[in-house]
């Protein structure tokens, strides 16, 4: 599994980057300062906790939108993206189809086991 390593904690790096967005598309007037990893050092575990289960919850909204072919905004190409780095890191996906060959209902169906894997990785944050 990915890690990011910091000052006080440690996170898997696509829960990180879904952070990451979250706090780019919905809070960027708070989080303006973020431009690398290195702008996180400061958080305590909890704190990044926190804002991890908010950027899920977040992530999740885009389920239900997941069309057949494609993502039609930037803030859905982070459930893609994660979705993509789920299936790649899940032994039971590979010799299946990929992403782009299955249909709008498997999407969603894969892209909901993505967002149980982020809210796991929250719970070793640490």
């Amino acid at each position: 599994m990915k890690y990011s390593i910091f000052d006080s904690f440690r996170c898997n790096e696509d829960l990180f980057y879904t952070i990451y967005d979250y706090l780019r598309f919905e809070k960027p007037e708070k989080w303006n300062f973020i431009h690398s990893i290195d702008d996180f050092n400061f958080m305590l575990p909890e704190e990044v906790k926190d804002l991890a289960k908010d950027a899920v919850n977040w992530l999740e909204t885009f389920v239900s939108s997941i069309n057949g072919y494609d993502v039609d905004s930037i803030a859905k190409n982070t459930l893609y993206y994660m979705t993509l780095s789920y299936m790649n890191s899940h032994v039971e996906y590979y010799g299946t189809p990929a992403y782009s060959c299955r249909d709008a209902e498997d999407r969603k169906k894969v892209s909901i086991k993505t967002i149980e894997w982020l809210r796991d990785c929250i719970n070793k944050i640490g």
